[in-house]
């Protein structure tokens, strides 16, 4: 029983892990060919597809993967070939890379007779007796593919089969093609004949329904067996189940030992990296950081071994059930401590790290405060100077350093973070000895420079002609000098940060000393242009009362004033301004002769600000006639515009003789033109209410327009729709006036066309439509009703007709019933499979 069970599992386990490890199907794409595999070159690709989808006689689907798992070729190929749902002239060519097969396969009778006509030896001897697709296969694409041409073997394949060569044709009379010998791979075998005069029955070819064998019947015995054997099945199928569950229950628990066994491994990795600081450290830096670490993982190195102890007492049993909550419940623990376990195996290797950097850190440090101690010793004595200061500094930047260093040994603490402020001041006190060299080459050179600045500034000053007023630049020069005294101390007392400052102070002092008259040159010289251009505006600037009043008068004699209205105040504000500016320039003269720029930069800002003003004013008045008349030119264009739209309008009404609107339209456009006439018209020209009035005047046209071709159209269709209900009526009438019809349909309708041609008379065209749209409602009735009366009357013709037939036959027929013998009819059908498919393929 045990050896029985054994093998039920061991061909489920194979079954499963056959399922399991299958290669799943690619869903078909736009192209014939999917390199799943990655075998082609890109540079190939399109060759392939070219020749793929070709379809002269078959269009090629070409399929590279990885690996076919554990699935059979030719079963995969077949699988891939139903589920893309190709066609008989489809052929699958399926590549896989792992297992370097090749399979090709298809449902096509005719191509698997092309090949078994191939020769024997098509591919070599080594292929002699082989089916003929493998023969294919090795004759064209192995030879390629052994040198790792896989898209070049496939070409050539491709290339073979379109050349293949139709099979000859060996038959005798009264023979069919390969009679006498087996079908080809993929061909179904052929049906016997049935023997003359025989019926075949349905499901059994040749076989006569007298030789059928008769059906057993069914007895008690046969219903016993069969209830057996489903209880056998039912037995067997929950045998199955069983183990299939028990199967699960192994491999969830299997996999679970694995994760807290592993779990345990990285926790007691952690527990090795950490037990070497634990008992070199010890200080308030450990207790907050290391010490937590240490015991949290000694805690959850516990909790695994009490995870692999309890899951090893817990091993599932074949016949027993049950347990998936203990064991839902070591899997969440599992996942909890996995978590936790990885978080503080992150944090031991921080600290691990942290230990190494620290060393690094300090030595570094050591290092470099002893160089830059050794430098500080070589330029004092090169120099012949003790630079007491800056020693002095270094020594206790390297005494702070050194106490880091100590408590670095006893406690883990972060000391590249702590040693940050002391490095940076290593930093400074190095570009500060690395200065020294300039600060006494400086001091040496600083009074010349500053006597050079000196000649220069006063050349420069006698240059440009310019006084000290409002400017002082030797004061800048005298505030360097200053500075050379406390800056020779600084160095001598080795006090370098000082040194910098002064050298730094006298350098801008200077450098500023320089720019002072620069600045004051390009200031002399702004204002100068400045001035120039004040001047000559005051010179040209010719408006005046005179010319003020001529340009008023003129836009009197033609426009209304509020065109005119706002001279008054725009000639006062030139004016104004323009006495303003006049007040200011001799003051501005005066400051800029006597050098006070400064004080005059401000006042030339100002009389600018004037001169605009003055030439804006002035030009609005100047120019208000000029404005005005383009704009009334521009108005008196679109009014035109406007006039011969409306009249075009009126002339295609007139055309067309429509009635003349009932609203109105057209006297209240002609009044709209006669105002606008009225107000672009001088000595009174408003341009403000004549715009007004032309938008309005737009819309009314526009409208106007709008309305008129909608009632030429309506009159149109109107007329169109009275010649075809005149030319219906006509044909109704015709034939239904010699028939008597049900109700007053002919005098309805002529009322409506009456009332239509009333309503069109007055311009009503859409009531017209309707009225006609009625009329043809009552001629259709007419009609109905005519073709009510024909089928009336075929119908009682038809009946009459019956029954001079049915009188006609009883008085003929006084013989004796004469009867017929009753023929059985013929039945047959058969079954049908899908087409067996051709597959074949080999390794390279």
């Amino acid at each position: 029983m045990t050896k029985k069970i054994a093998l039920i599992a061991l061909f489920l386990c194979a079954l499963f892990a056959s399922f399991a490890s299958a290669a799943p199907l690619p869903a078909k794409g736009k192209g014939h060919v999917y390199d799943g595999g990655g075998m082609f070159p890109s540079g190939q690709l399109q060759a392939l597809e070219q020749a793929a989808a070709a379809g002269s006689p078959y269009a090629y689907y070409i399929v590279t993967l990885e690996s076919l798992g554990a699935s059979e070729p030719d079963a995969y190929a077949e699988a891939l070939y139903d589920a893309w749902k190709l066609r008989a002239d489809d052929v699958l060519i399926l590549l896989a890379k792992q297992e370097r097969r090749v399979q090709l396969y298809f449902v096509n009778p005719p191509l698997q007779r092309k090949l078994d006509a191939l020769p024997d030896d098509y591919a070599g001897s080594g292929y002699a007796g082989r089916p003929a697709i493998d023969r294919f296969v090795g004759g064209t694409f192995i030879p390629l593919a052994k040198e790792g041409d896989y898209a070049g073997g496939v070409l050539k394949l491709i290339a073979a089969a379109q050349l293949l060569p139709e099979p000859a044709e060996e038959t005798s009379p009264g023979t069919a093609p390969n009679a006498g010998g087996p079908p080809s791979a993929g061909e179904p075998a052929a049906l016997p004949a049935a023997s003359p005069g025989s019926d075949a029955a349905p499901g059994q070819p040749g076989a006569p329904d007298s030789d059928a064998p008769p059906r057993e019947p069914e007895t008690p015995a046969n219903r016993t067996g069969l209830a057996a054997a489903l209880l056998a099945g039912a037995a067997a199928a929950a045998a199955a189940v069983w183990l299939v569950l028990y199967l699960l229950r192994r491999s969830r628990h299997a996999r679970l030992v694995c994760e807290a066994d592993a779990i345990a491994v990285e926790l007691f990795r952690a527990q090795e990296l950490l037990r070497p600081l634990v008992g070199l450290y010890s200080g308030p830096a450990t207790d907050a950081t290391l010490t937590p670490v240490a015991g949290a993982l000694d805690a959850r190195a516990a909790s695994a071994q009490e995870l692999l102890r309890t899951l090893g007492a817990s091993r599932p049993r074949f016949f027993t059930g049950g347990g998936r909550r203990a064991m839902d419940a070591a899997d969440s623990a599992a996942d909890h401590l996995r978590a936790e376990a990885g978080e503080l195996c992150k944090q031991a290797e921080h600290l691990v790290e942290l230990d190494r950097r620290n060393g690094r850190e300090v030595s570094e440090t050591q290092r470099e405060l002893s160089s830059l101690a050794a430098m500080a010793d070589e330029l004092a004595s090169a120099n012949g100077m003790t630079l007491a200061r800056i020693k002095q500094e270094i020594a206790e930047n390297a005494a702070q350093a050194e106490v880091i260093r100590k408590r670095q040994v006893t406690d883990l603490i972060d000391a590249g973070e702590l040693l940050k402020p002391h490095r940076a001041t290593a930093a400074l006190h190095a570009s500060l000895l690395e200065r020294l060299p300039a600060f006494l080459a400086q001091r040496a050179q600083l009074p010349d420079d500053i006597a050079q600045a000196r000649t220069r500034i006063e050349g420069e000053l006698r240059a440009e002609r310019l006084e000290l007023t409002e400017f002082d630049p030797f004061a800048r020069l005298e505030e360097a000098s200053s500075r050379l005294a406390p800056f020779a101390d600084a160095i001598a007392a080795g006090d370098l940060r000082e040194a910098a400052v002064q050298s730094e102070a006298m350098t801008d002092a200077i450098e500023g000393a320089r720019q002072m008259v620069r600045d004051r040159v390009a200031l002399r010289n702004g204002l100068a242009a400045d001035l120039e251009t004040l001047e000559r505006f005051a010179g040209s600037f010719s408006f005046g009362e005179p010319m003020y009043r001529e340009e008023l008068g003129k836009l009197q004699s033609q426009f209304d004033e509020a065109v005119w209205g706002f001279m008054p105040d725009a000639f006062r504000t030139a004016m104004d301004a323009f006495r303003e500016l006049e007040a200011g320039l001799a003051p501005l003269r005066e400051a800029f002769g006597t050098q006070r720029y400064a004080a005059a930069r401000p006042q030339a800002d100002r009389l600018l600000a004037l001169s605009e003003r003055a030439a804006e004013a002035a030009e609005s008045c100047l120019k208000a006639r000029e404005r005005a008349l383009a704009r009334t030119e521009a108005l008196i264009a679109k009014l035109e515009d406007e006039r011969q739209a409306y009249e075009s309008a009126a002339s295609q009404a007139a055309a067309h003789r429509l009635p003349e609107a009932g609203d109105g339209a057209d006297g209240a456009i002609q009044a709209e033109l006669r105002d606008a006439d009225r107000l672009l018209t001088p000595p009174d020209i408003r341009p403000d209410a004549a715009e007004q009035r032309l938008h309005r005047l737009s819309s009314r046209v526009a409208a106007y327009a709008q309305d008129v071709q909608r009632r030429i159209q309506e009159k149109q269709a109107a007329e169109r729709r009275m010649r075809e209900l005149g030319s219906r009526y006509a044909s109704v009438h015709a034939r239904t006036r010699h028939r008597s019809l049900p109700g007053h349909f002919d005098a309805a309708c002529q009322a409506r066309i009456n009332e239509a041609d009333r309503m069109f008379a007055l311009g009503m065209y859409v009531g017209a439509i309707e009225q006609m749209n009625e009329a043809e409602r009552q001629l259709q009735r007419m009609q109905s009703a005519y073709e009510d009366i024909l089928r009336e009357e075929q119908r009682q013709e038809e009946e009459r007709r019956r029954h001079e037939e049915f009188h006609r036959q009883s008085s003929a027929h006084h013989g004796g019933h004469h009867g017929g013998g009753h023929h059985g009819g013929s039945s047959g059908g058969d079954s049908f499979d899908k087409p067996r498919g051709s597959s074949g393929g080999d390794n390279w």
